[in-house]
């Protein structure tokens, strides 16, 4: 059966889990050893399934890490430039047709993508329902609030709800010797041994009321290399370049920038080596979770942890402060960012020497 998980944006961390719930679901079927191993040469077949993105998710991941990641290539719908048009939409139906689809998961409630998916012919046509797509549906989901629970028990009601049995609800993250050994040998170019108390701050964030004030970023790595001798290390996308300098040009010590440096399952190398990652609610946070980082320090202000949080929480604290706001609140335009300013770098210190105390 060939299947397709349409998810246009913050997919990874919803595609690994679907890879993970429809390879055991196979298993049960028929009792086959297929495992989601990313980064190993041991695949789930491609008839497996096949993932949907959108194509703003290719700046942070590109075409061949997508491959890599996701463990095939995945069909990208370019809504804003490659497939504006209708003529371009009609085209990218006659694409999804010619792969034979026998199933598609529809995560996104979008009447666009459900239309596409049944011009398309794929005969089964799994989602949320809603009015205004409810008859493209072939099996309609029950709708469920968005923010009634995490993310992730969210998108794999869809699956369950299908018939298919969920043994495993957390996320995977797989990198390959290649990607630790890139991130060995930069961090020994930067005279970073294993000895090192190395802490990594991940100042960047998809939208701005989730970032924290980078002069606060400024004054916790001061600290976290006056206070206790650490390697700092500032991680990020290219995007997050100017960030980084900013930060470390209000620094009176040194830290090490690598934004722009590594791409995602380096980043992941790069978490699990880390002693520590201080982070706010953005992808690395879940990346970092799921790679198997030591500690992680989750920053929340404007979202909810209940909802977007690290998944398990077993190496991770969240710290947060309550400012009277509504959480979660998705003001993407607020001027004050209170909840995010409430947290000061004496909060974060003080729980980094608690968890570097703790073995």
């Amino acid at each position: 059966m060939r299947l397709l998980y349409v998810k246009l944006r913050h997919a990874g961390i919803v595609l690994h889990h679907i890879q993970r719930a429809v390879a055991e679901q196979r298993l049960q079927r028929k009792q086959i050893a297929a495992r989601a191993q990313i980064g190993d040469r041991e695949r789930v077949p491609e008839a497996m399934g096949m993932a949907l993105l959108d194509a703003s998710f290719l700046p942070e991941m590109g075409h061949q890490q997508a491959q890599r990641t996701l463990g095939h290539r995945p069909v990208i719908f370019d809504e804003k430039e490659r497939h504006r048009g209708t003529l371009d939409k009609l085209k990218f139906v006659q694409l999804l047709k010619s792969k034979g689809f026998d199933a598609v998961f529809l995560l996104h409630r979008s009447l666009t993508r459900a239309l596409i998916c049944r011009l398309a012919g794929i005969p089964h046509r799994i989602g949320y329902y809603t009015k205004k797509r409810g008859f493209l549906l072939t099996k309609r989901i029950a709708p469920v609030g968005k923010d009634s629970m995490h993310r992730i028990d969210y998108y794999l009601n869809v699956i369950e709800k299908a018939g298919l049995r969920v043994e495993d609800r957390y996320l995977e993250f797989f990198f390959d010797e290649a990607d630790a050994k890139s991130v060995d040998d930069f961090l020994t170019k930067k005279s970073i041994t294993k000895d090192d108390l190395l802490i990594a701050i991940n100042p960047g964030g998809n939208w701005l009321p989730k970032r924290w004030p980078e002069a606060h970023w400024a004054v916790l790595a001061d600290k976290l290399i006056s206070e206790l001798g650490a390697r700092v290390i500032i991680t990020g996308s290219h995007i997050d370049i100017p960030v980084a300098q900013n930060i470390a040009g209000m620094m009176k010590e040194k830290p090490v920038i690598v934004s722009g440096v590594f791409n995602l399952k380096q980043l992941g190398a790069l978490t699990r080596r880390l002693d520590l990652f201080v982070t706010a609610d953005t992808g690395p946070l879940h990346i970092a979770n799921a790679a198997g980082a030591k500690r992680i320090i989750a920053l929340f202000g404007p979202t909810s942890p209940e909802i977007t949080g690290p998944y398990p929480l077993k190496n991770a604290v969240v710290l947060s402060k309550d400012v009277g706001c509504k959480i979660p609140c998705y003001v993407v335009n607020c001027k004050d960012n209170r909840c995010m300013k409430a947290i000061t770098p004496e909060d974060v210190i003080g729980k980094v020497k608690e968890m570097i105390s703790c073995p």
